[in-house]
Order: C-alpha cells, then structure tokens, then sequence
C-alpha cells in the first residue's frame, strides 16, 4: 500500500500489517492506519522518486529532499548482524549452563552421602551415650558446651543463640551445634579450634 507522509507528503511504500512507517526523506515515524492512503495495493514496478520537494501544505520545508536508502540498508545489516550473533553465542551460552547446572547437581549429590554418613554417625555417637550426660554431670559435657557456645560467638550474628546454647546444657545439642557451627566457620574462613 502506499501512505502520504504526514510531514512531508512523499508517498511511501507500506506493508499494511506494519504497525510504523519511516520516512526515507524526512525521516519522520507514523501509524500506517492513520496515514493518508494514496493506494490499497502498491502499483507492480513502483518505485520511490530519488528526490522529493514537499508541496506548500506540507509543514516540511519546500526543498528537494533525497531519498536515503542506507537507513534501510541500515537496519538491514543490523538485522543481520543481531541474528547471527543471537544464533552463534545463544548455543554456546545454553550448552555452558547446561555443564555448570550439571556440575552444580554432580557435587550437591556426592557430597550429601558424606553427610548422610556423618550425621549417621553423630546420632550412633549420642546414643551410645546415656541420658546421664545430657545433664552436664560430667567435664566432658561441660568442655563440649564450652566448645560450642565458643564456637558460636565466633560465627553466629545473633548472639541470643549462644546464650540459649550456653543455657541449655544439653550435651546432645552442643555436640550437634558444634558441629553445624564448625561448618559455618570453614565457609567463612575461620576456625574454631
């Protein structure tokens, strides 16, 4: 179809499911439905007049204006240029996620058997232990709270933990408590020793 510009009245050639029509003279941007439509249907071998001087109704200046086509060879070529970077990098970009995800799932699941049997063993540990050391009656549960609570200070930002730790003076829980707070100190660099 083809469309008067609203700025400068050269007639454009437009798709009439384009939403947008540019100017190759003026440059100006405008809705193909609003646009004067000169014909439905582009006429077969139009093509575009090289130079263009916009009438005395037009708010364009009347001079002759050239018809740019390398703002169309332009967007051509970026075009292209996005497209073929888009299909070069997006495979490689997806197949690095891929390696990284899998890498990711590889270590999660060969280090949770390690905790798994850690975990198995603290609780055979504890069992093995009577009640009677749950109430502090020996150095040993002492030294381990001592521990833990120490410990604790060191990594843990709220310190009402510690000081719940430190009142409760269960040897079961200071035992577990260390250890989770030895964990959190190897992640932050630190030690507990």
């Amino acid at each position: 179809m083809i469309i008067e510009c609203k700025h400068c009245g050269t007639p454009l050639d437009a798709q009439p499911s384009s939403t947008l029509a540019r100017c190759a003279y003026c440059g100006t941007t405008q809705r193909v439905k609003t646009a004067r439509t000169q014909y439905q249907q582009t006429p077969p071998n139009w093509q575009a007049p090289r130079q263009w001087t916009p009438p005395p109704q037009f708010a364009a200046r009347s001079v002759p204006l050239q018809f740019d086509h390398t703002k169309t060879l332009r967007k051509v070529v970026i075009i292209i240029v996005v497209i073929t970077v888009v299909t070069t990098v997006l495979p490689v970009a997806i197949f690095i996620i891929v390696i990284i995800a899998g890498a990711v799932a590889a270590s999660s699941s060969s280090s949770s058997p390690s905790r798994s049997k850690q975990t198995t063993k603290t609780t055979k540990t504890t069992k093995k232990k009577s009640g009677t050391h749950d109430l502090m009656q020996d150095g040993s549960a002492k030294q381990l709270c001592a521990k833990a609570v120490k410990c604790c200070r060191r990594v843990a930002p709220d310190q009402s933990v510690c000081d719940t730790l430190e009142q409760a003076g269960q040897e079961s829980a200071c035992r577990s408590a260390l250890d989770g707070f030895k964990r959190a100190a190897e992640a932050q660099g630190l030690s507990c020793e």
